[in-house]
């Protein structure tokens, strides 16, 4: 094959383009204007009886995915109704079974941030439109008008940080409270979204502010003066009084972040994103579009198909999506092609490329690219079938490298679904080179064999899962010389509402791993940890929610030749309790209990922390309903998830930072989030 030849085949391959067919969620809102003019009582509604628990999330509730749990009624129905003033806006997801869902039944949308969309509902604009379409005598709910306005929002936190040396870490001798730092922290992100015309949505979020100002900081080494006198950082604080805009981003201008602009017509949408907006993800066994870890950067411009190409009669569904672009610095485009037929067989394209050049009309010169193909089918009910094969390639100065196994990439998974019982099985080999690009290379497993089981059985109100997984570290002509690894995750979810006679779940869990090390296979095991979560609802009036969670955790050190295992040095046990009280009030306490399994003394360990917290989401639909918040750290920092301080930040059911000792904090600030 001649390089024109191989030139043309990649232009070709450019242009296959995704479709994937998007079913409607079994989802429903309503809203009815009450008598007094100025409340409006909106209903949400979602189906799923395979589904354990559902809970709503939105700017109404600061986002938090546990603090409103739909109820549940016969035959898998979920309800939740709640009141607002008219001028309020909302936007929400529902989150099932710990995955948030987009209800793709509302009248509108909004950009999420993450590549992603929430639920809109602007109570002022669908009350008027409905009275409007009521005295026109058509049918009373109506959809938002073909423009929606343009809206305010922002993600802005105000925080006090002041943080003290508990013990001296480098010769573990107590020492009482000592000052370390006092800071205030600002980060401010303003937010326009809307039509501008017809067709026409932007997106733009500019950061106004994001620094930290020591009110005082002490010196790193004993005995010195501070590094931030008190007199000093005061005075650093006022004078920001002075320059605001760039006194609170480090002396630097209001950046603009995400900006994105979507026209969407009946024939052709087109997307185009900068800096750190998302492109739209795209999974087939192989993630070869990520939108969770790659930003824009320079930016990209997504073309896909409209509403009367993405269909081919009844049976067939398509959509299109080829996106040129430069998120890696230079020039480059990634696309994909998937056509559906009868909901049940689907053909998967992908191709991506990026160009080591600086030059467009160079682009052939220098460059790599990757080519999937993916097939699937749903013969049977609840029965799916999936393989997909990827090929990376590289071009340097015109010449065509030679493709081997190393640049390749396999990959089969099955899976059967039913209503009390599944399983599916994944199995993926790839070779060291192979790569998605603009995807997740860890979806592909490169330089390795990857296989995976997950079978589950329910039997009420109890059910089993297990996820194994086994990893093979190998070059193609070496399976089962190098290193291979085995994971489990046992777990047990159980549903005792029907006895409690209140929503109450537990769920219990341990991850354990096998490696099998060396030419000689010695056998190294781990028991990283186990973990329990139980959860009850309206427990009282005054006690809506609460959840605990219990996890016991063990620190390894290095493989031990001579003793043939890893040896064990920290175990930890540490208790979390998340309270949700009337009122949108939170209550969160913690508990670390750290113990030292090595044989020798460790006086950097700190034995014992612990951490209380309180939350409250001001009802006040004038002020945006901000978040008040306050915790009290004593050697145990668990906070801190999605840039939440009051909101604990866990792997699994265990905090992420177990380890982190000899320090405390006194944290309270203010946070916007609409």
């Amino acid at each position: 094959m001649t390089y024109e030849e191989v030139v043309m085949r990649r232009v070709v391959l450019t242009t296959f383009l995704l479709a994937v067919l998007v079913l409607p969620l079994a989802a429903e809102v309503s809203w009815t204007l009450e008598e007094d003019g100025q409340t409006v009582t909106v209903t949400w509604v979602y189906e799923d009886p395979d589904a354990q628990e559902v809970y709503i999330a939105g700017t109404f509730n600061s986002w938090d995915p546990q603090a409103t749990l739909m109820t549940k009624e016969d035959g898998g129905r979920w309800t939740y109704t709640r009141q607002f003033s008219i001028n309020d806006t909302i936007q929400y997801k529902f989150v099932v079974d710990g995955t948030w869902v987009t209800d793709e039944t509302a009248p509108d949308f909004k950009d999420d941030g993450f590549g992603g969309k929430n639920s809109y509902l602007n109570l002022m604009l669908l009350i008027s439109q409905e009275a409007q379409t009521e005295e026109g005598g058509a049918a009373p709910k109506v959809k938002l008008p073909t423009m929606s306005p343009v809206t305010f929002g922002t993600w802005t936190i105000l925080r006090s940080d002041t943080g003290f040396l508990t013990r001296d870490l480098a010769t573990g001798e107590k020492s009482g409270f000592e000052l370390d730092y006092s800071l205030l922290y600002a980060s401010s992100y303003w937010k326009l979204q809307g039509d501008i015309l017809p067709g026409w949505n932007i997106y733009a979020e500019l950061q106004v502010a994001e620094a930290s100002k020591y009110l005082y900081k002490a010196s790193t080494v004993k005995g010195e003066e501070p590094e931030v006198p008190f007199k000093e950082g005061l005075e650093d604080v006022l004078e920001s009084a002075f320059h605001p805009a760039d006194a609170w981003l480090n002396d630097t201008s209001p950046v603009l972040g995400h900006f994105k602009v979507r026209i969407t017509n009946p024939y052709v949408n087109i997307y185009t994103g900068y800096k750190w907006s998302k492109g739209t993800e795209h999974v087939f066994l192989f993630n070869t579009s990520n939108a969770d870890d790659n930003d824009a950067n320079a930016g990209f411009t997504e073309l896909s198909l409209g509403e009367k190409l993405s269909s081919i009669g009844d049976r067939v569904s398509l959509d299109v999506v080829v996106a040129p672009n430069k998120r890696l610095g230079t020039d480059g485009v990634y696309s994909w092609f998937t056509t559906t037929y009868d909901d049940a067989y689907t053909l998967d394209l992908a191709f991506n490329s990026v160009t080591e050049e600086e030059r467009l009309f160079n682009y052939t010169r220098n460059h790599r690219g990757m080519f999937s193909m993916g097939i699937g089918a749903e013969p049977l009910e609840g029965l799916s079938l999936k393989a997909a094969y990827l090929l990376s390639y590289q071009v340097l100065d015109k010449e065509f490298q030679d493709l081997t196994d190393d640049s390749m990439a396999w990959g089969l998974e099955g899976s059967y679904q039913r209503d009390t019982f599944g399983v599916s099985l994944t199995t993926k080999i790839a070779g060291p080179q192979a790569t998605t690009i603009y995807g997740d290379d860890d979806t592909v497993k490169p330089g390795n064999l990857f296989l995976e089981l997950s079978p589950w059985v329910q039997i009420q109100p109890v059910k089993f899962s297990l996820t194994a997984n086994a990893t093979f570290a190998h070059e193609f002509d070496k399976i089962g010389e190098e290193n291979k690894s085995f994971y489990y995750k046992p777990q047990i979810d159980a549903d005792l509402s029907r006895w409690a006679g209140m929503p109450f779940t537990t769920s219990l869990y341990t991850r354990m791993q096998t490696d099998f090390i060396g030419e000689d296979n010695d056998l190294g095991f781990k028991l990283m940890d186990v973990g329990t979560k139980t959860s009850l609802r309206n427990l009282a009036e005054f006690l809506p929610g609460l959840d605990v969670y219990y996890a016991l955790a063990l620190e390894y050190g290095e493989y031990d030749i001579l003793e043939k295992k890893y040896p064990a040095e920290v175990l930890y046990n540490s208790l979390l309790i998340d309270a949700s009280l009337s009122r949108q009030v939170g209550l969160t306490t913690g508990l670390i209990l750290r113990t030292n399994l090595k044989e020798e003394d460790d006086p950097t360990l700190v034995p014992f922390g612990m951490t209380m917290g309180a939350s409250w989401a001001v009802p006040s639909s004038s002020l945006k309903n901000p978040v008040i918040f306050a915790n009290i750290e004593y050697n145990f920092h668990p906070y801190g998830k999605d840039g939440k301080d009051e909101v604990f930040n866990l792997d699994e059911y265990r905090p992420s930072n177990l380890a982190t000792g000899g320090s405390a904090r006194f944290v309270c600030g203010l946070r916007w989030d609409f």
